[in-house]
């Protein structure tokens, strides 16, 4: 399934559509631009990818955690957003891979 980059972003750098995909997929708030907006107002970074393979479609917001005793975890609160099975596989593989390089 075709992703785009796991990027970094901030709310400027995030899709024009992002929240309408989101509305599209039945996705949760917590998975909103709005959220993100919250994120990035208590300093944490927030990471975001998306995918589309014909009808399958998926998309993820995540946040930055650090953790008490010195270890970081990304924080998809009520995600990732996804269209059916095959996209939950693709946007749990994209989540694994943006937890290992962040």
């Amino acid at each position: 399934m075709a992703s785009a980059t796991i990027r970094l972003m901030t709310l400027v750098d995030m899709p024009k559509d992002w929240d309408k995909q989101l509305a599209k997929l039945g996705g949760h708030a917590f998975q909103s631009s709005l959220w993100a907006e919250f994120q990035n107002a208590q300093s944490r970074q927030v990471l975001m990818d998306e995918g589309q393979e014909g009808e399958s479609r998926w998309q993820w917001t995540a946040a930055i955690r650090h953790g008490r005793l010195g270890f970081n975890y990304l924080y998809a609160a009520y995600g990732p957003t996804v269209s059916d099975l095959k996209s939950l596989r693709a946007a749990l593989k994209s989540l694994r891979a943006a937890g290992k390089t962040h």
